[in-house]
């Protein structure tokens, strides 16, 4: 996770740094696009986004081996990528829920959470002081 390593920092809780916040990246833009044509059905497209990423990311001379084929690309597969690309970045849960695999991920790879997810973890509470703060009656979601 040496993507967040800021060196210039004195200490930990100093809050000046060098390293810029980032809200998005080009890899995330190829990810998603790459996702959107998959879905769509047009796997030519999705492939040359997904190996372009893969290829940037290769060792010199290695990028060929990076690539995928057609039978390699599925939603599972772009969950992967997706995690080994924006790990740590804070996206994953909602990945995983766009993509309707919330629960089925966590059981498979958070020894855990397994048997603990149920449906309504695919919503998040909606915090005390915004249902509060509402003069209409404001719904708590399902179950939380």
């Amino acid at each position: 996770m040496k993507k967040f390593d800021d060196v210039k920092r004195a200490t930990m809780n100093e809050e000046k740094g060098t390293r810029d916040w980032v809200c998005f990246r080009a890899a995330e833009a190829y990810l998603l696009a790459g996702e959107a044509y998959y879905r769509a059905g047009d796997v030519d497209n999705a492939l040359k986004y997904i190996n372009t990423l893969r290829r940037n990311c290769a060792i010199e001379g290695k990028e060929k081996e990076m690539e995928i084929s057609a039978s390699d690309l599925s939603v599972d597969f772009i969950l992967d990528e997706r995690a080994r690309e924006l790990c740590g970045e804070g996206k994953r849960w909602y990945d995983l829920k766009r993509l309707g695999k919330l629960i089925e991920r966590t059981d498979l790879h958070n020894k855990k959470a397994h048997g603990n997810m149920k449906p309504f973890h695919e919503l998040r509470p909606i915090p005390q002081s915004q249902i509060d703060r509402c003069t209409n009656v404001y719904p708590q979601n399902p179950q939380w």
